[in-house]
């Protein structure tokens, strides 16, 4: 019988009805380390464009009950302690008075978030000095913060990408997020607004369709590009962008620490890979970064492989 490659068959999660919004999902104010009021937050991100955010004070829910129209708010904390790094709490319940929902290990703050309705995401993990070894055995999480511009700006160690994609080599589904984690300092020191968030794809603009959105994986990262579509069919992945000097290919499989990098070059915005030969063994996911002519980035969220992807038959 003769051998015949089955080119891979990408589970979507672009493919859902819906618009884009650009929300911020990781930011400080005076109510914890911030250096601006809740208002003024509100207000500068207004100002830049942002249809929701999340204010995340440190073991605190911050509201502002009288705001109406954009951005449109989503209740939010970050969870500290002495023993567990930092992680993010989105769409949580408050929580009981004196509880700190950081005050244990990482899995057990990610047990607390769940129980009080909220999605968890691993803050800063470069920063945090996070390897493998800790992520690993982690459940329950949405995801990592992939780029947090507040840490780039004080050690250069905003950046968790290659984290991520150890990650996702050994089967873990986590999304990417990319965060201002901005306090608003007056030196500008400690990052600004404006310099790291998401792009979700939802049919409302109201909470429970942002998060819901989130959980899907409906959504990107970006620092600037902008990630228009993500179409996929049997051995092909088409994407279509702002005008871009270059989009790379990362997917499990082959090539050098079981990855394989594909790039094509050009500015343009439509691009589309093949996957219909045996050498583009992708057995576990694909995902896309664009970098425009500027050096900034955009991330996808992994596209993660149903079925074929080296098999032959």
């Amino acid at each position: 019988m003769r051998r015949r490659f089955a080119p891979p068959v990408f589970d979507n999660p672009y493919r859902v009805p819906g618009c884009w919004w650009k929300v911020a999902l990781h930011l400080h104010t005076t109510n914890s380390d911030g250096h601006r009021s809740p208002r003024a937050a509100v207000e500068t991100y207004r100002r830049l464009g942002y249809d929701a955010m999340a204010i995340t004070d440190h073991d605190v829910l911050t509201r502002l009950p009288d705001h109406r129209g954009r951005p449109l708010l989503i209740p939010a904390l970050e969870a500290t302690g002495p023993v567990a790094p930092h992680i993010v709490s989105l769409g949580s319940r408050e929580p009981a008075p004196g509880v700190r929902l950081g005050a244990g290990k990482l899995q057990d703050a990610v047990r607390a978030i769940r129980r009080l309705g909220g999605l968890a995401v691993v803050a800063h993990p470069s920063w945090s000095g996070l390897a493998d070894a800790d992520l690993l055995p982690l459940r329950g999480h949405l995801g990592i913060e992939i780029y947090n511009h507040v840490c780039d700006d004080l050690n250069g160690r905003g950046a968790s990408v290659e984290l991520w994609d150890h990650l996702l080599e050994r089967g873990r589904r986590v999304w990417g997020l990319a965060v201002d984690d901005a306090h608003f300092d007056r030196d500008g020191l400690r990052g600004g607004p404006g310099h790291g968030w998401v792009m979700v794809k939802a049919p409302r603009l109201n909470v429970r369709a942002i998060l819901h959105a989130l959980e899907l994986g409906s959504f990107y990262a970006t620092r600037g590009p902008r990630i228009l579509s993500v179409a996929s069919a049997p051995g092909r992945l088409t994407v279509e962008t702002s005008p871009a000097d270059r989009v790379h290919l990362i997917a499990a499989g082959c090539g050098s620490g079981g990855t394989r990098f594909a790039r094509e070059n050009g500015n343009r915005t439509r691009w589309t890979f093949e996957f219909m030969k045996a050498q583009w063994n992708v057995t576990g996911y694909a995902r896309f970064e664009v970098v425009d002519g500027r050096g900034r980035k955009a991330w996808s969220n992994p596209l993660f492989v149903r079925s074929g992807g080296g098999r032959f038959w």
